[in-house]
């Protein structure tokens, strides 16, 4: 006799009885269980990384990535320079909803800035007080005349990181009074490391540096008329627009 899980007779009698039992599965109880406790034990890494992904949507500034760059030993000396890195840095962002496209910061090459630079680094690789001198009259010559400013950017996608090359899908641009500049060179510097940190601590591991310049001049006219106090440095393609303000002085 052949018995159903049903238990009716399906047929006469049989050599070999067979009984099929039904098939079990794990109690829905048991399932929402075990996912309620592997959705709670995610919560704190979920609640992280949604912290880290406002941080950057409020301040325009990703999370800071890899190994930081080394500071002086002065503690005084450490936060004068931070002070004046601040004063002629800025940074901004642009998104796509909720998606990054880029993050941009740039630091205007201003004469105070360059001192405090190269003096920076002169700590670092204890350089001698004429060496110091001397690299500070070579930085002050090459930048004479024109307006410099050091970008660095994070591309969410690489192939939006191509800042120096003549069909760029980025316009850079340089506006003070009223007045637009096309720059006169793009060089990259290369991906950020520990010796770039060094001078420009934000940025981490996986941005991309520039340098950018401006000629002072331009069909006669001076990039920075006489009395401007702000000038802009617009970052600007299809992908979205961001501009980096600086203090001429």
């Amino acid at each position: 006799m052949v018995v159903d899980g049903d238990g009716d007779d399906d047929g006469d009698v049989n050599p070999a009885v067979i009984i099929r039992r039904p098939t079990t599965s794990p109690s829905p109880t048991t399932l929402t269980s075990t996912s309620a406790r592997t959705i709670t034990a995610a919560l704190p890494l979920l609640a992280a990384c949604a912290s880290l992904a406002l941080s950057a949507c409020a301040t325009g500034r990703p999370p800071i990535t890899g190994e930081p760059g080394p500071v002086l030993a002065d503690e005084a000396a450490e936060r004068a320079y931070r002070e004046v890195l601040a004063r002629y840095t800025d940074q901004h962002s642009i998104y796509d909803g909720v998606d990054t496209r880029l993050f941009a910061a740039a630091t205007y090459q201003s004469p105070a800035f360059v001192e405090a630079r190269v003096r920076r680094m002169g700590e670092f690789q204890a350089q001698p007080p004429e060496l110091v001198e001397a690299a500070l009259a070579k930085e002050r010559g090459a930048l004479e005349g024109i307006y410099a400013f050091v970008l660095g950017v994070h591309a969410n996608d690489p192939r939006h990181d191509d800042f120096d090359r003549p069909e760029s899908i980025w316009r850079l641009a340089l506006i003070a009074g009223g007045h637009e500049t096309a720059p006169a060179s793009v060089r990259r510097l290369g991906r950020s490391d520990l010796n770039l940190r060094a001078i420009y601590p934000h940025l981490g591991q996986f941005w991309v540096a520039y340098e950018v310049r401006f000629s002072g001049e331009e069909h006669g006219a001076s990039t920075v008329p006489e009395g401007a106090e702000r000038m802009t440095l617009l970052v600007a393609s299809t992908l979205g627009k961001a501009e980096l303000h600086f203090p001429v002085r």
